[in-house]
């Protein structure tokens, strides 16, 4: 690697972990999404069910964030930001 795609690389390491650790909550928390023996291409809205998975981990973020602590998840934490309201999630 030249040292500007090494740079570029190693600056896109820690964007890539945190997106890896945005699936790993998906499939964490609705394991369906993750069981590929299940999951049949033409016989199922796989995209659908993904989108419906990453939306209620959304919303399960927004409400912990609400509830427990000021960041929701591991990711939020991790960054420093934290969830909108659940109100403000839904209708933003």
């Amino acid at each position: 690697m030249t040292p500007q795609q090494a740079a570029f690389s190693s600056s896109m390491s820690a964007v890539r972990i945190g997106v890896e650790w945005g699936f790993m909550l998906v499939c964490r928390d609705w394991a369906f999404v993750d069981y590929e023996k299940n999951l049949k291409i033409w016989k199922q809205p796989i995209a659908k069910l993904y989108h419906v998975a990453a939306i209620m981990t959304n919303v399960k973020t927004c409400v912990m964030a609400q509830e427990h602590d000021p960041y929701g998840n591991l990711i939020a934490n991790k960054f420093g930001v934290s969830p909108p309201s659940l109100h403000d999630y839904l209708h933003g």
